[in-house]
């Protein structure tokens, strides 16, 4: 069935709620989606539910989580204007770090005060805007990096929504090249760096980084991946990073794991972060 440009089909898959996070996870590692987690406080089960541009591919997922899984599936046709009122009234203005005030396109919120910069985020069907642990992370870890002098360049592998370059960017960074692995987040990233008024500065490409790697190296690497990827990765983030890497996209059950595989190359880990299911950690690559 071809896409269609007026409606989405919505997979909602029933679950127990203490696996809601586990299954949100598994998604977003097999297909680069984003979901949203819906239930009541005092229900025992959730529904998480995934937007689909295509009917086929939401099909597809929907068999293998019902008859791979035994989940609970089902499906309807969403049209793009009810996503819109849901991002709008879930979506709000925040404070992240001291500086970065995150405010969806259709908001007029200033921020706290006059030394935050703003960044205009359009959702879409992307993932990255602010409300997950790992975005949040690197967007405070980004404002401390960029206090007094920003860096020239950064890498932002897994940029998502392109947040993390529009901030550095906007944070006074020169050059951030982001790679995507999504084409739709590819898209609405291009659409989010147009809202900020940073395309001299910000690119993104899509890239699969199993496949090749990027070229050159930079003062600062980002790598929001996920944890078996990030120790398959690592000794090319290591190369890639002159000074700092900052990784994220990390079970929190896994985080030692994770830190070991860059310990045993030479990285010092600086800062440990986490909540109840996310890890982030930053480091210092250079060597001595």
């Amino acid at each position: 069935m071809p896409k269609s440009e007026e409606n989405l089909t919505v997979l909602t898959i029933q679950v127990d709620r203490l696996n809601a996070d586990g299954l949100q996870s598994w998604i977003y590692e097999r297909c680069g989606m984003a979901t949203v987690q819906l239930g009541k406080p005092s229900s025992d089960r959730a529904f998480v539910e995934v937007y689909f541009e295509d009917e086929v591919e939401a099909r597809l997922l929907g068999s293998a989580l019902e008859e791979g899984q035994g989940l609970p599936v089902a499906y309807r046709n969403c049209p793009t204007e009810d996503w819109t009122t849901f991002w709008q009234h879930h979506f709000k203005p925040q404070a992240i770090g001291q500086r970065i005030w995150v405010c969806p396109v259709w908001e007029e919120a200033s921020p706290p005060t006059d030394e935050y910069i703003t960044l205009k985020v359009n959702p879409g069907l992307s993932f990255g805007t602010g409300d997950h642990f790992t975005t949040r992370f690197c967007l405070d870890v980004l404002d401390g990096i960029c206090v007094g002098q920003a860096p020239t360049r950064i890498l932002d592998a897994g940029s998502g929504s392109a947040i993390i370059g529009i901030a550095a960017a906007l944070l006074g960074c020169s050059e951030v090249l982001g790679v995507e692995i999504d084409p739709v987040a590819v898209t609405h990233a291009k659409e989010n760096i147009g809202l900020n008024n940073v395309a001299n500065q910000v690119r993104v490409e899509e890239f699969d980084l199993t496949e090749r790697w990027v070229e050159g190296t930079y003062p600062v690497v980002f790598a929001n991946l996920f944890s078996h990827l990030l120790i398959d990765l690592a000794p090319q983030l290591m190369r890639t990073a002159e000074e700092t890497l900052v990784i994220t996209g990390i079970r929190s059950i896994e985080a030692d794991m994770v830190g070991d595989s860059f310990a045993q190359l030479g990285a010092k880990e600086i800062r440990r972060d986490a909540d109840h299911e996310w890890c982030g950690m930053v480091l210092d690559v250079r060597e001595g």
